[in-house]
């Protein structure tokens, strides 16, 4: 399992990072300013995270470090996703500039892209 705490405070500067970005805005369009938010990607900010970024509808995503996390993560098998909301509707960075997120759900990513086993992913991310 990813250390939990570590992994909290690597993610949690960047959702206030975007969820700034966006509560902030005086424009309802914020998608590129989400866009360029977090990106730390191959920048190992800590042991067990490669690094993160924001993907489109500001999805945060963070891959861990394969190589000391182990245990079933690999390049292919390496991401957990952070989504963001407003009133229980995903954000949509074309249109919610001005709002306030109000919650963050966690898991692994998308099939496709990279998901973290699940037996691997912090406890706060496993709902």
């Amino acid at each position: 399992m990813v250390e939990p705490e570590a992994e909290h405070r690597k993610t949690a500067g960047c959702k206030t990072e975007v969820s700034e970005i966006v509560q902030t805005s005086q424009s309802a369009d914020v998608t590129a300013a989400v866009s360029a938010a977090c990106n730390t990607i191959n920048a190992f900010p800590s042991k067990n995270v490669r690094g993160t970024w924001v993907r489109t509808g500001g999805i945060i995503g963070v891959a861990v470090n394969e190589a000391t996390v182990g245990n079933g993560a690999t390049t292919t098998a390496n991401q957990i996703w952070l989504r963001p909301f407003i009133n229980g509707v995903a954000l949509n960075p074309a249109t919610d500039g001005g709002k306030t997120i109000i919650s963050w759900t966690c898991g692994p990513s998308d099939t496709g892209q990279n998901p973290l086993p699940k037996s691997l992913l912090p406890g706060s991310c496993r709902g």
